[in-house]
């Protein structure tokens, strides 16, 4: 399936100074159906879909959609992604309907379009930061504050509830 529910591509030239851009210079932001993306080569050889981070990732998007836009690139009539390749299983898992996807242009070469994919694959995924313990309870304690109940903080954030009290 390749619906596309909503499109948006960038003008050729980057927005200039001072303003906020929705998407870059040949940019195209989507929403897609997961089965119409293509999970290309990766980095990740294999997604262990048995494993307990898969399995949170997949209740994640049932609870709260595909939260980051997939990094794709078109090739002839796929879309192909760049990264996002756990988020994309995830959702297909999770019966997600549409997941965000950022279509970017693609390098002039099949050298260029290889060394950008393998740069942006190693990076995304050793540049994400964890939060950490204080910073969590932090998130915990303002909900509690703002009267959210513990077994629903426990369901959003995705963890015990006496982890919660």
């Amino acid at each position: 399936m390749t619906a596309s529910i909503e499109t948006t591509t960038a003008a050729t030239e980057a927005p200039t100074a001072g303003t906020t851009p929705v998407v870059g210079a040949g940019e195209e932001f989507a929403r897609l159906h997961p089965t119409a993306l293509e999970v290309g080569p990766n980095v990740r050889s294999e997604v262990d879909t048995d494993t307990p981070a898969f399995r949170n990732m997949v209740a994640s998007i049932i609870e709260h959609g595909v939260l980051l836009p997939i990094l794709a690139r078109r090739d002839g009539d796929l879309i192909v992604v760049i990264d996002g390749q756990v988020r994309t299983l995830a959702a297909i898992e999770a019966g997600a309907e549409s997941v965000p996807v950022l279509i970017r242009p693609d390098a002039s070469t099949a050298k260029d379009r290889e060394i950008e994919r393998l740069t942006r694959q190693v990076v995304a995924n050793d540049r994400r930061i964890d939060l950490t313990a204080g910073q969590r309870a932090k998130a915990v304690t303002d909900m509690l504050e703002l009267g959210v109940s513990v077994p629903k903080i426990a369901k959003a954030v995705q963890v015990k509830r006496e982890t919660v009290k």
